[in-house]
């Protein structure tokens, strides 16, 4: 169900799709909230950050630090990381 916005717009929410189930907030930040997620076939938690789109638009144009964000989870390798996804 979708939420409503500080400008009165309304906000579809991530709820884990079809894979994750969404469980807790772990952390926020100014543009971001980062989720405790599990995969609904073995358990297995997971962190899923997601970005706030609007907050990087500026006169109806993506800003380009959220091109500088994704390009920035890409490129981060590690054992405890999955690959960013870019979902809807």
């Amino acid at each position: 169900m979708p939420k409503n916005s500080r400008m009165g717009r309304q906000v579809k929410e991530w709820r884990g799709g079809p894979k994750y189930n969404k469980l807790s907030i772990i952390g926020k930040g100014a543009f971001a909230v980062v989720w405790k997620i599990t995969d609904k076939f073995d358990g297995v938690p997971f962190a899923a950050k997601e970005l706030e789109k609007r907050t990087f638009i500026k006169n109806g144009i993506l800003d380009i630090k959220i091109d500088m964000e994704m390009k920035i989870m890409q490129k981060i390798q590690h054992v405890s990381t999955i690959v960013a996804y870019s979902g809807t």
